[in-house]
Parts: C-alpha cells; structure tokens; sequence
C-alpha cells in the first residue's frame, strides 16, 4: 500500500521526482494531485515543515479541486 510506514519514503522521493516533471511539463492538474500527496505522506512521516510546504503549493494555485482537501489536511496539522 502507498501509505504503509515502510513505503512512505520511497513514495516520498518517487512523488517529489514527479512534481518536478509536472511542474516542467505544466501539468497543473497532475501538480496538484502529487503536491498534495507529498503534504499526506509528509504530514504522515512526521516532517510538518515540509508538509505545511507541499500543501501550501496547493493553496497557492487557487481556485483548484484539491484545494479543499489541502485545507482539511493543513487543519490536523
């Protein structure tokens, strides 16, 4: 599973490698889907500076689909 502990930081570089491709691409939807991935598996790693980050991206790009969900997850921060 994506968000099984052991998985998380394999998942966290492979998503931080594809935000880069997306932004380069401007793939806005495709960015947003995978910085909002990287503020959970942040946020689940403990790392709450960089979560805070990824999801920031997010509400920096407002008004998108994921926006919402950035703010619910900034919430249990």
């Amino acid at each position: 599973s994506l968000w099984d502990a052991d998985s998380l930081p394999a998942a966290d570089a492979v998503f931080r490698q594809a935000l880069e491709l997306r932004k380069e691409a401007k793939d806005h939807d495709g960015f947003l889907v995978t910085a909002t991935n990287l503020g959970i598996i942040n946020q689940i790693l403990g790392n709450l500076t960089a979560a805070r980050n990824y999801l920031g991206l997010v509400i920096d790009r407002e008004p998108n689909r994921k926006l919402g969900q950035a703010y619910f997850q900034l919430a249990r921060l």
